[in-house]
């Protein structure tokens, strides 16, 4: 990449995960949909960038029909206070499924780090 970054136009797949509401299956039916206010994605293990901020600009996560920004830190990737009003981005209906995409934008400078060194996610919920 060279010139600006833009999120719409230099974000990168990172992966895919789906989170079920299984209330139905494990302990009776609740009729109640699953709610996610807050996901954290730490640096995982073999993780060779020490300080993300350094070399990533943005992230972004999305349901396919929502996308919230989060915020950048040096060993974590934080998106905080996600809407789960019906249909928002943080509600999984009941006994249903969504999945997610994780999306980050890199530096057009890589302080500290190199095009070569290994990007580690772990998934904390």
């Amino acid at each position: 990449m060279s010139g600006a970054v833009s999120p719409q136009t230099d974000a990168i797949l990172n992966f895919d995960f789906t989170v079920t509401d299984d209330a139905d299956t494990t302990s009776g039916n609740d009729a109640l949909p699953t709610l996610i206010t807050n996901i954290v994605i730490p640096q995982g293990t073999g993780n060779d960038v020490a300080n993300w901020t350094q070399a990533i600009i943005g992230a972004q996560l999305s349901d396919g029909t929502n996308t919230i920004t989060g915020t950048v830190a040096a060993s974590t990737l934080t998106f905080a206070s996600i809407p789960t009003g019906a249909g928002a981005l943080g509600e999984i209906l009941d006994g249903g499924t969504k999945t997610y995409s994780l999306k980050i934008w890199l530096k057009t400078a890589l302080g500290g780090c190199f095009a070569n060194d290994n990007r580690w996610f772990k998934l904390g919920i």
